[in-house]
Parts: C-alpha cells; sequence; structure tokens
C-alpha cells in the first residue's frame, strides 16, 4: 500500500493471443513473445520508480512480422525533478522535469485552447495541469510504428523532438525535425515543425519538401499566430520547377466562433497577394470562406492574370445538391497536372471551362465541361496516353485509353477530329493501332479543339 508498494517481476510470455482473450481486437490471429523484467515501486503512474526490461520481442501473425531484440525504461527522482529514460532499438526518450504522464496531451490542449477557445475539433479545456519539464526524443527505426500501428512511415534518417512545456507559466517550445522520409509512398525533406509561444501568442513555423522520383522538390512553408481565438498565417510555396515555375504566398486570418446551433466554426478571411505561374505574376484577390461541421462556403475565391482566372466558388457539404464550382479561363494544363500530381506524361494547352465537384464529405463527385486550345502532349517513356473522342447523345466526349510503349516518336494529325461521328471515330482508330506497335521512340501528340467544348471524364 501507499508510496512504498513494490513489485518484483520476471517473466517468459510465449504465445500470448490477446484477441483470442479478448483483450483487444486490434491484432487478431497474433501471438506474442517476450522475456519481462520489472523492479519497480509506488502506488500511481505518477510516482512509478524502478526500471522495466522488455526483451526478444516478437509479433507473429500470417501477414506480419516483428521483432525487437530490447527495451530498456527508467524512471525516478534526482536532483533536477523527475526523470524518465527509456532506450530501445528503435527509439529514445529523456523526460526531467515534474508531470503525470495521464495529463501531459491534456496540458497541450488547454495551452491551445487559451489562445483559440472556439478552434473547431479541439478537446473541451479542464482545470489546470501543473507540468513543468523538458523532453528530448529520437525515433531512427520505423518498422514497430507500421508493424505494430499500421502507420505507413519508412526512416531513411532520425526524427528528432526536443523542447519544454509549462503550465505554470502558459508556455510551450517544441522543435521537431527529420532530414528525409517516406509517408505512403511519398518522399519528403528537410522536414521542420517548431511550435512555441512568445509574446503570450502560439506560434507555428513549419517547412517541408515533397521530392518526386526525379529528385524535383515541391516546397511549402507556414507561419501562423494564434491570439484571441483568431489564427493569422501565410502559406508560402514553390514547386522549385525550371520550366514550369509555380511559386508564391497566400495570406489570410482566420477568427473561430461558435455558430447558430452551438457547433464551433471558423470565418477565413484572403488577403491580396501574388504568385508567379510561369513567366506571369497571378494577383490573388480578397476572398473569404467560412467552416462549419460538414459545410465549408467558398466565396469567390479567385487567382487572375490580364484575361486568364482560377475562380472558385459555392459549397462542400454531404447533399448531392450543393455542387462547388471551379471557373477556368485560359490556364495552362500543365499546372493543373503538377497540382495532382500527374507527371507520366507532359500536357501543355489553355483550358477554358467548369470543374464540378458535389457530396464532397459524403458521397464524392465530379465532372468538368472544357475546352483546351493548343493541346499538346509529349512523354519521353513507356507509357502513352491516347485521347479517343467518340460521340455519344448530343455531347462529345473524350476517353483517354492507356498503351505500354517501349520508346517512340509519333505525331498523329488529330486536328479536326473532334466533328467525326461514331462511325467515322470508329473506322479511323483501327488504322492508328498498328503504327502504335511498330513506332519506337518518344510520343508528341497535339491538336486543336477550341470550335466546341468537350466533356472530359
Amino acid at each position: 500500500q501507499g508510496r512504498n508498494s513494490s513489485a518484483n517481476i520476471e517473466a517468459e510470455v510465449r504465445k500470448l493471443n490477446l484477441s483470442a482473450l479478448n483483450l483487444t481486437k486490434k491484432w487478431p490471429h497474433t501471438v506474442f513473445d517476450f522475456d519481462l523484467t520489472a523492479n519497480i515501486h509506488g502506488n500511481s503512474l505518477k510516482t512509478l520508480d524502478g526500471t522495466l526490461d522488455l526483451n526478444h520481442f516478437v509479433m507473429d501473425s500470417e501477414d506480419q512480422h516483428y521483432e525487437m531484440e530490447g527495451l530498456h525504461v527508467e524512471a525516478g527522482d534526482d536532483e533536477q525533478g523527475r526523470f524518465l529514460e527509456m532506450m530501445s532499438d528503435f527509439a529514445s526518450i529523456e523526460i526531467l522535469g515534474d508531470y503525470d504522464y495521464r495529463t501531459i496531451v491534456q496540458s497541450i490542449t488547454n495551452l491551445i485552447s487559451d489562445k483559440l477557445p472556439t478552434l473547431p475539433g479541439l478537446p473541451k479545456a479542464t482545470h489546470a495541469q501543473d507540468n513543468q519539464f523538458k523532453i528530448n526524443a529520437t525515433i531512427f527505426k520505423d518498422d514497430w510504428l507500421r508493424e505494430l500501428f499500421g502507420i505507413p512511415l519508412k526512416l531513411d534518417s532520425p526524427i528528432h523532438l526536443e523542447g519544454s512545456l509549462d503550465d505554470r507559466s502558459h508556455s510551450l517550445d517544441l522543435l521537431a525535425t527529420s532530414p528525409y522520409f517516406v509517408y505512403d509512398g511519398n518522399q519528403f525533406v528537410n522536414a521542420q515543425l517548431r511550435v512555441s509561444t512568445p509574446n503570450d501568442t502560439l506560434r507555428t513555423v513549419a517547412q517541408i519538401e515533397k521530392m518526386d522520383e526525379m529528385g524535383k522538390k515541391m516546397s511549402l512553408g507556414v507561419k501562423a499566430d494564434a491570439i484571441n481565438n483568431k489564427l493569422s498565417a501565410i502559406i508560402d510555396f514553390d514547386n522549385e520547377h525550371d520550366l514550369r515555375p509555380a511559386k508564391g504566398n497566400l495570406n489570410l486570418d482566420a477568427r473561430f466562433f461558435e455558430s447558430e446551433d452551438g457547433t464551433d466554426a471558423a470565418h477565413i478571411d484572403i488577403h491580396p497577394s501574388n504568385i508567379q505561374i510561369g513567366d506571369s505574376i497571378w494577383e490573388i484577390q480578397p476572398s473569404n470562406v467560412v467552416y462549419r461541421k460538414d459545410l465549408v462556403t467558398v466565396d469567390h475565391f479567385a487567382i487572375r492574370h490580364d484575361k486568364q482566372h482560377v475562380i472558385v466558388d459555392g459549397l462542400l457539404t454531404k447533399n448531392a445538391q450543393d455542387t462547388l464550382f471551379v471557373d477556368l479561363k485560359d490556364v495552362n494544363v500543365s499546372y493543373i497536372l503538377d497540382l495532382v500530381d500527374f507527371d507520366a506524361v507532359s500536357f501543355s494547352g489553355l483550358a477554358t471551362g467548369k470543374v464540378y465537384a458535389t457530396g464532397v464529405f459524403d458521397k464524392p463527385a465530379a465532372a468538368a465541361h472544357l475546352t483546351v486550345n493548343d493541346l499538346s502532349l509529349r512523354m519521353d517513356g513507356w507509357v502513352c496516353l491516347l485521347l479517343m473522342p467518340y460521340s455519344t447523345t448530343n455531347k462529345n466526349r473524350l476517353t483517354l485509353m492507356r498503351l505500354r510503349m517501349m520508346k517512340a516518336v509519333l505525331i498523329l494529325p488529330l486536328k479536326d477530329m473532334f466533328h467525326l461521328n461514331e462511325t467515322a471515330s470508329n473506322s479511323i482508330f483501327p488504322h492508328i493501332m498498328p503504327v502504335w506497335s511498330f513506332w519506337k521512340a518518344s510520343v508528341e501528340v497535339s491538336w486543336r479543339m477550341c470550335r466546341q467544348g468537350v466533356w472530359v471524364t
């Protein structure tokens, strides 16, 4: 009983099946082996002192296998306060100060709530905590995150976290860095996140670069300050592309409030700024966005250059009758494909028309009605997209056919094909097909379709 309660444990565990014991459903048909040694005392998690060693840990199932050689944990008190040290073959962590493990997350929640009390999705603040500590942690292996928690992360260099939190002074200073990692198949480099509280303001500064298979990078940066239920942010981007540069910043303010039905909401004001697209300077015009649960209202978000523009307007909801419209005027399709990270082939051409999205928060659906002038396609690889028109009812439709090719050079005169009827199109297409099987080099297809709109599906 009390502070001096203690336990000495030595255990060899084999073929432990947690799902069969109805302790968890997270790892069905999975067995665990491990050796456990513990020498601990204390009457709560907060006052726990002693050591714990977990060795020869094995998790095994039909489709998963994970091994950890060892994990050592030591907790206690010294002249600087309480300490926790953990060392394993996948990570290390050190916490020093006055803290309660059970309330650390709540301390961070309370600090955010102090600056943004009605931030949507933020858990409610509770009574004041009394944590005051420093932390230093490094993750240098990723297999435990994938196998135990299903997180699709691959590390080629460590993730490092260091900082401090003090409930008494309402201060926080955390820095997380990672030189290189892969998340869900996407490569990222030079990632850094810092959260601090200068002058009673919650400040977040983040930067990261996404890298494609060719080593080209898209850099993103965010600087945001939060105080008095208001967030001010500047978002920077740069695709670092020599031929099709796109860079600039988005400047916005967000005010958080409680809506009529009692749910948290946000009103976002987008301020004027400039971005560079190619060799042109585009202007982001003033607009606003209102967010409520399952409802986003976009009021004329516009980017313009001379007679060119992109205008976004409408609603994002669960309702299939509510629509978000994207109006395009002479926008280069190569930049649109860059935004969706499509680089199997290189398109160019100027798109005019509308894109529609409905039911985004329930059953998303999208369509587009676009006219593309001077559309060209170029590719130096083994995949080619051939665009084949055909007639259905009163609309001309454009479909994509994916063909395997080695390497080729082929030019197809498709300038007037969009005025062919279904019979004519079908009669021409078989004559094109044999050509693809004989040409070996790179592909370039060029045509015009400026005289009428084409539905792209």
